[in-house]
């Protein structure tokens, strides 16, 4: 079995290989390079190679997804920090993109780094790591969990709440629904790109129904694990260990979790959700060490 390291280590190649020999403007590649190849734990990408790993497959034939979906999510990043949306100026211990290289640069590697992930899955196919059928259930996979049914939906629902929740924040009697609200916004924008890569996965190794409903309900509750963790590091965590500047969403006024419920209620919800979190690994199937590993690293 192979460790966690090891694959981060193969993933941050096959990342550094591509963009070298992408054929862009310099400068774009540069704005691109220099989020991507960030110092990042690679969260999404370790998932789907660790299920290709925890089921025997050779997880090599993942390398393309696996960076496809790290293109992806590294876009989001970049747009998320601009000024329009969270503005904020530290990611992955660097100056965030729009600081470095100005917001219309920012803009256009974050749609570059999208666009060039279907590229990648489309060249996965040509290395044969997948054939064609798994190939068009891979591209319907992202552009579902990515797109307007996906993540962006949940980062316009980011919005809207953000918006519109400033009479709210004072009145309880509306707690119950805001976090409603707070867990369906985070469920798309969060839990869909933290359960694509169990998706497909499952996919590429033909897993039945059955299993890949087990991973389907792992990965919307690792996401909402993952996400109240962000919003507590947001208001505890030393910016030099997460590499995020601390307090952005008190800054901005944010809803989230230690917001609406304190920050020692949102720790006791993190420690419930982590303890249903423990239980749905155990009933993945395959072997899950090293993903049970990424879970402690993680929490």
């Amino acid at each position: 079995m192979t460790t966690i390291d090891e694959l981060r280590q193969a993933l941050d190649i096959f990342l550094q290989l591509h963009l070298a020999e992408l054929e862009t403007h310099p400068l774009l590649k540069e704005a691109m390079s220099y989020s991507l190849l960030a110092r990042g734990k690679r969260v999404r990408g370790l998932l789907l190679l660790l299920t290709l790993d925890a089921h025997g497959a050779s997880w090599q034939r993942g390398l393309h997804p696996a960076a496809a979906i790290e293109f992806i999510h590294c876009y989001s990043l970049i747009h998320d920090d601009l000024p329009c949306m969270d503005d904020d100026y530290l990611r992955r211990w660097l100056p965030t993109s729009h600081v470095k290289f100005g917001e219309g640069m920012a803009v256009l590697a974050g749609d570059a780094l999208l666009t060039e992930a279907f590229g990648i899955l489309y060249a996965g196919y040509r290395t044969q790591s997948y054939n064609g059928e798994t190939l068009a259930q891979l591209l319907l996979q992202v552009s579902a969990s990515a797109g307007a049914t996906g993540m962006i939906r949940g980062q316009v629902e980011d919005i809207l709440l953000q918006e519109s929740s400033q009479p709210l924040k004072d009145d309880m009697r509306h707690r119950d629904k805001m976090l409603q609200s707070v867990r369906e916004m985070h469920r798309g924008k969060t839990g869909e790109m933290i359960l694509l890569p169990l998706m497909m996965a499952c996919g590429i190794l033909h897993l039945p129904e059955e299993a890949a409903t087990l991973y389907r309900s792992f990965g919307y509750q690792l996401g909402k694990v993952y996400q109240i963790h962000d919003d507590l590091i947001d208001y505890l965590a030393d910016p030099e260990i997460t590499g995020k500047g601390r307090g952005r969403d008190q800054r901005h006024g944010k809803i989230t979790y230690p917001s609406l419920l304190g920050v020692d209620q949102t720790q006791e919800l993190l420690r419930e959700e982590k303890h249903y979190l423990e239980s749905l690994l155990k009933h993945l199937p395959g072997n899950q060490e090293q993903l049970a590993l990424l879970l402690q690293s993680l929490f």
